[in-house]
């Protein structure tokens, strides 16, 4: 039944610890992929960049400002591009 008018329609959920743990999950997970998400697009990134400029040196520090990625992000992607043996 659908309220009529300016009735109120209030909505009561129980929460057991089992569902609030699985909800705490479900964030997580949605957390976790939103970072590889942005990670991946830094990758791209900093990949254009070497790509855009082979000759050019420049810092860590440089290159985070360069592309609007945190310093942290692009070390991480930096150390990546070793082990694989890119720089």
């Amino acid at each position: 039944m659908l309220p009529i008018g300016n009735q109120k329609v209030y909505i009561v959920t129980y929460v057991t610890k089992f569902m609030a743990k699985k909800y705490s999950t479900n964030i997580e997970v949605m957390e976790l992929k939103s970072k590889l998400q942005n990670l991946n697009e830094a990758y791209q990134k900093v990949l254009h960049w070497y790509f855009s400029f082979p000759n050019e040196e420049l810092s860590l520090t440089d290159l985070a400002n360069n592309l609007s990625i945190s310093k942290t992000t692009a070390n991480r992607i930096v150390t990546m591009l070793e082990k694989e043996g890119f720089l």
